[in-house]
């Protein structure tokens, strides 16, 4: 899959890897995504973000939560899987695109207002309608 997306998203993708080791999970979730995607980008977009508090460190705080004792972090080196709703958000990044840049992901991850992530950008005031709005303008070869 990674070998349809850019340079800079697939060290993204590869990131979200960590994310969710870090955070103990047994899958890549779409905050692990969008937490190393915002990581990843620059310029317009990431100052906005920025802005509005919208920083990997927050995103790390808002989404931590502690591991149950059942959980097992996984183990370094150990491939995680991609949960449902993180594989198909990078399916569809790649679906109209021949090479996916991050843009073509956070867009994906941002047309989708029923996401953790969605609700959670709203607690730093990026409804969904102004992430359209970020789309249209910054990323217009995504909208």
């Amino acid at each position: 899959m990674i070998a349809s997306f850019s340079a800079t998203a697939s060290r993204a993708i590869r990131e979200s890897q960590d994310e969710a080791k870090h955070a103990g999970s047994p899958e890549i979730k779409v905050h692990h995504l969008f937490t190393s995607l915002v990581n990843t980008v620059d310029g317009e977009l990431r100052d906005l973000l920025e802005l509005r508090g919208v920083t990997v460190e927050n995103l790390r705080r808002t989404f931590s939560t502690p591991i149950a004792s059942h959980q097992i972090p996984s183990p370094t080196g150990k491939h995680i899987p991609y949960s449902s709703e993180t594989h198909k958000i990078l399916d569809e990044s790649v679906s109209h695109n021949m090479v996916a840049e991050p843009g073509h992901v956070l867009r994906e991850i941002l047309r989708n207002p029923t996401l953790e992530v969605a609700s959670a950008l709203e607690q730093y005031g990026v409804t969904h309608d102004l992430a359209t709005t970020i789309n249209r303008q910054l990323l217009p070869e995504c909208a």
